[in-house]
């Protein structure tokens, strides 16, 4: 074992991150399953090794051993290439193999029991870490009838070490009786419940713990074959809970301090059942006295769903507590906190506005307004007054929230609302939102915004394209991924002669402005499967033409890169006809267009896409009657051939 303990020495000094670094190979020397591992030693041989490494006092050295627990463990198989063990022309090394299951099953034992044992002395935190191991490690061997019983032992008694993660202990005990309850052996499913009715206990903490705090989203549906139904097991067991502390002023004193800092999966419909239950002024006060004690440990979903509750059942109540949270400077980040739990009012939204435009609100405040403002029915002339503060706020997160707001409440779909004009464009045309390092999921919005602003006021279609050629610069050079590309194309489209007019004088000016011009007219990036004509095909050929020819020196060669590739008119291919009339004798401009027609992506071989080219022109050569453009074609054609011949030995060479 001397080259793994150098291979460990390796691992433990090493940063790369490559699946087959020193650790990936260390890692694979100890699993135990049949020839998983490329090694010839037994697992009573690499044992020592772990030994050592959790017997060390160094952390790192037991992390490492940590990890090769793991892999000993584990029940299924890696991915492993072929290695080693093909020497040339000797026989194949064979790796170790258990003669028999047993030799595995002893194996996961010699591990298990070690591992358990020593990790008992160890600090909580590092005890923790091997407490999660076992247990992932214990719900896989627990289907293997050798090992089961041992292992439910273990996890029984792990269920009782403060170290352990109960939480996660409780998912995983959820998600096998949901799941798995085929696969186990005998008896095993009955000491899973008596372990999950362990955890659950009978104390009004310990079932809250268990119902409340650490229970998921498998526990709340019922699965039967591939029908999935809501259970409302769930909310009952919530709504008993807090039927127990409406009744108990004791358990609501006592326990209000832990409601108010802990956070789980059914928390917040915990507090909004309280609500129903105990909506007064001195339930509310309570509350919020006890949320301001627990800072700076701030978890607001219990606050959060009783205040939602509150606000359907005591508004007056509701907004007067917000108000005094925000009006605090202490409490105006619970204030704001519970406002996007809970919703929000008209005075609310106006005390938000009002603190905002003071320094004293970031406009997080209003990031849920897109959600609530439909079933708060704030008017109209307020959404318009956020949206207005939000379009000038130079916080970085003011244009996100105001785009997805202006496309979820004011064009809405089902129930799309009016909007000011010249508020909408200003916020259409921030410079960010043509940014291409702006978030995707923002652009999606402003594209859904741009495309309703063009339905209702068609009359600002050529100054918002006025605006996009302003910023090709700074889009990507992918229309698919541009949406305000795709929204000039549109305008490009329904307006041919007037946006011509403004991409043509736009095309003489500086050359830096023309490249990315032309990127956007053209497709040179385009995609043999996906191949779609570029821009330069909405306009009318004749005219784009009559422009070249009056200064075609400088202007046929600005164009080129931007030709339809294509001699079907119907494709758009009638401009590169005209501009094969005009310029097919030049030389060096016929072997740019030649250049240009032949390059772009595909998949398979390139001989093969090459050749689907050279079809395609000679299927052109049959419908051309120009002479220019036959003799450009037949050079076309020669210099495809070429290109196919040298990469189909390319090809050769490579297979």
């Amino acid at each position: 074992m001397n080259v793994t303990n150098l291979l460990v020495k390796f691992a433990l000094s090493e940063n790369a991150s490559n699946a087959n670094n020193s650790m990936g190979m260390l890692v694979g020397l100890f699993e135990v399953g049949i020839g998983w591992a490329a090694t010839q030693a037994s697992p009573e041989d690499r044992f020592p090794i772990i030994q050592d490494l959790l017997a060390s006092n160094d952390r790192v050295n037991k992390d490492l051993g940590l990890k090769l627990c793991k892999s000993w463990l584990n029940t299924h198989g890696g991915i492993r290439m072929i290695g080693a063990e093909y020497q040339g022309l000797r026989p194949p090394i064979e790796f170790w193999k258990p003669k028999i299951y047993g030799e595995v099953f002893n194996a996961w034992r010699l591990v298990w029991r070690h591992l358990y044992s020593v990790s008992r002395t160890w600090v909580s935190e590092q005890r923790q870490e091997a407490n999660r191991l076992l247990i992932e490690a214990g719900f896989r061997l627990i289907h293997y009838s050798s090992v089961s019983d041992e292992i439910m032992d273990t996890l029984l008694e792990l269920s009782d070490d403060s170290a352990t993660d109960i939480r996660s202990l409780t998912h995983t005990i959820i998600m096998e009786l949901r799941f798995r309850t085929e696969k186990m052996p005998k008896g095993i499913l009955g000491r899973l419940r008596k372990l999950d009715k362990k955890i659950t206990g009978s104390s009004f903490w310990e079932r809250f713990n268990r119902y409340v705090l650490n229970t998921n989203w498998d526990e709340d549906y019922d699965y039967k074959g591939n029908d999935i139904k809501q259970s409302n097991v769930p909310p009952k067991r919530i709504s008993k809970l807090a039927s127990e502390v409406a009744a108990d002023a004791s358990l609501f004193s006592k326990y209000l301090p832990q409601f108010v800092m802990s956070d789980g999966h059914r928390l917040y419909e915990f507090g909004l059942r309280m609500s129903e239950m105990l909506p007064s002024s001195e339930t509310v006060d309570a509350i919020i006295a006890a949320q301001l004690q627990a800072v700076p440990a701030k978890q607001t979903q219990f606050i959060g769903g009783f205040f939602f509750g509150l606000k359907q059942r005591a508004l007056e109540i509701w907004e007067g507590a917000i108000k005094r949270l925000l009006d605090d400077g202490s409490s105006r980040d619970i204030g704001v906190d519970i406002i996007l739990r809970s919703g929000v009012s008209k005075n609310i939204i106006q005390k938000l506005i009002e603190l905002h435009a003071q320094g004293l609100v970031n406009v997080v405040a209003f990031s849920r307004l897109a959600w609530q403002v439909k079933e708060d029915n704030i008017p109209l002339e307020q959404m318009e007054e956020v949206l207005n503060v939000l379009t000038y706020s130079d916080d970085n997160d003011a244009l996100k929230i105001a785009i997805e707001l202006t496309d979820h409440y004011f064009f809405n779909k089902e129930q799309p609302k009016s909007c000011d004009e010249n508020l909408l464009f200003r916020l259409l045309t921030k410079d960010k939102f043509f940014d291409r390092k702006f978030e995707n999921m923002i652009g999606y919005h402003w594209h859904v915004v741009a495309r309703g602003f063009l339905d209702r006021f068609p009359g600002r279609d050529i100054e918002l394209f006025s605006v996009i050629m302003s910023h090709l610069e700074d889009m990507s050079s992918l229309r698919s991924t541009s949406y305000p590309q795709q929204i000039a194309d549109e305008i490009a489209k329904a307006h041919p002669n007037a946006t011509w007019s403004m991409i043509s004088t736009l095309l003489d000016s500086d050359e830096g402005v023309s490249f990315y011009l032309t990127s956007w007219l053209g497709n040179e990036l385009e995609f043999e499967e996906h191949s779609q004509p570029g821009a330069i095909s909405f306009f009318d050929p004749q005219i784009v033409m009559n422009w070249v020819l009056q200064d075609p020196k400088k202007r046929a060669w600005r164009l080129i890169r931007c030709l339809p590739k294509t001699l079907d008119e119907a494709e758009g291919g009638k401009l590169t006809k005209l501009f094969l009339e005009a310029f097919g004798d030049d030389e060096e401009f016929s072997a740019s267009l030649i250049s240009h027609f032949w390059t772009g992506g595909w998949t398979g071989p390139e001989s093969a896409y090459l050749s689907r080219k050279r079809d395609k022109a000679r299927q052109w050569l049959s419908e051309t009657r120009s002479g220019k453009a036959l003799s450009w074609l037949y050079r076309y054609i020669a210099s495809l051939t070429e290109m196919i011949k040298r990469a189909e030995l390319e090809e050769e060479r490579r297979f």
